[in-house]
C-alpha cells in the first residue's frame, strides 16, 4: 500500500512539474511572438476583407501617430491616402481572388497629423481564428528612398 501510494505521488509531482514546464514554453512562446510582432520595425496589420482593421502592431500604430487600439476596429481606408483607395481595394481583391500568391503595391499612408507617408505593401490572404478570412499586410516606410528619387 505504502509502495502505491508513493507511485501516486511521484506521478502527481511529475504530472505537476511537466505542466510547469508547459506553461514555461507557453510564456516564453507568447512573449516571443509579442517581440516579433509588436517591436518589428514594420508596420503589421491584419485586415478583415469588410475592410476593417483586426490588428495592427504597436510599431505600426505609433508610425501613423495613433494607438493599436485608435486603429483597431476602424475602416483601413482612413489611413490611406483618398487617390490610393482604388489601387489598395484592387490589391485586397487580387488577394481574395488569388490567395496563394503574395500580391505588392507602393501606397501613400495617412498620418493622424495629416502627413503622408509611402509605403511597400505585401499582402497575402490568410485563415482567421475564427475561420473567416484575413488579409495580412506587412508595410515598410518608403518615403526617404522617394524623396531622395525625386
Amino acid at each position: 500500500m505504502r509502495d502505491a501510494k508513493k507511485k501516486a505521488a511521484a506521478g502527481a509531482e511529475s504530472a505537476d512539474a511537466r505542466h510547469r514546464r508547459m506553461e514555461a514554453a507557453l510564456r516564453d512562446s507568447e512573449l516571443r511572438f509579442r517581440i516579433l510582432y509588436e517591436e518589428n520595425p514594420s508596420m503589421y496589420f491584419t485586415i478583415g476583407v469588410d475592410g476593417r482593421v483586426r490588428s495592427v502592431n504597436q510599431f505600426g500604430a505609433s508610425q501613423l501617430g495613433y494607438t493599436a487600439q485608435e486603429l483597431e476596429g476602424h475602416p483601413v481606408a482612413q489611413i490611406i491616402h483618398p487617390s490610393d483607395h482604388d489601387l489598395v481595394a484592387e490589391m485586397f481583391a487580387a488577394c481574395q481572388d488569388d490567395p496563394s500568391r503574395v500580391h505588392r503595391g507602393e501606397f501613400r499612408k495617412l498620418r493622424r497629423d495629416g502627413s503622408v507617408t509611402w509605403v511597400r505593401e505585401l499582402a497575402r490572404l490568410v485563415p482567421g481564428e475564427d475561420g473567416n478570412p484575413l488579409i495580412l499586410v506587412v508595410c515598410d516606410d518608403r518615403s526617404v528612398q522617394r524623396s531622395r528619387c525625386g
